[in-house]
């Protein structure tokens, strides 16, 4: 009879963790409709090893794909070409470029030989492009921003989303934002100048 009621009780916590799981929010992680095949051929032009970049002319404006295992968008970024914010330069990734004296003249170089890509490729999934608002993206994103900095004239945002593969495992870190789907964790930066959006940055954290 004890037993009975004990597998009752823990069918009773796990029937209620899952609805409770199933009934919290989602936000889905933002994405660039750029293609793996495009990923693929274009994944060894250049020298920052796990980097793709991309740029169009018109726009004036580069995105650089950070790839994981199997073309997994582990981070991406996207800025114009004049507006380089400084979290971009001093990120670890830009490793050839850490022991030089001016490594803005080198990111450039690495702008100049970027794939040109045609402007469409330069809007997220979600309808995210740089020009847009500060309130645009706030009314895309209106939760609490993790952390919010001024650097030279530039706003930093930036969001923290639990992925619900993390939830799934370590229920305890739950909070009261949306869980990212699919993901295990989700990171938005937004850079704004004048209240106007410069950048961003994606991240889709891996295992």
């Amino acid at each position: 009879m004890v037993k009975k009621l004990h597998l009752t009780f823990l069918f009773f916590t796990l029937t209620i963790c899952c609805i409770a799981q199933d009934t919290k929010p989602v936000i889905t992680p933002d994405d660039f409709p750029i293609t793996n095949n495009l990923l693929a051929k274009h994944k060894d032009a250049h020298p920052e090893g796990d980097h793709v970049w991309f740029t169009n002319t018109e726009l004036k404006q580069t995105l650089v794909f950070e790839l994981g295992t199997d073309h997994h968008r582990y981070k991406t970024y996207l800025f114009y070409n004049n507006i380089i914010p400084e979290d971009l330069l001093n990120d670890d990734w830009f490793s050839s470029a850490q022991n030089t004296s001016n490594k803005v003249e080198v990111f450039k170089t690495y702008i100049k030989n970027a794939t040109p890509v045609n402007k469409n490729y330069f809007t997220s999934l979600q309808g995210i492009e740089l020009g847009q608002t500060k309130q645009q993206i706030l009314a895309l994103y209106p939760y609490s921003p993790d952390e919010v900095t001024i650097t030279e004239g530039l706003e930093k945002y930036t969001w923290n989303f639990i992925g619900d593969i993390i939830v799934d495992i370590e229920p305890e870190k739950q909070n009261d934002k949306p869980l990212a789907k699919d993901s295990f964790g989700y990171h938005f930066t937004a850079y704004f100048k004048n209240d106007i959006l410069v950048g961003l940055i994606l991240v889709n954290d891996i295992p």
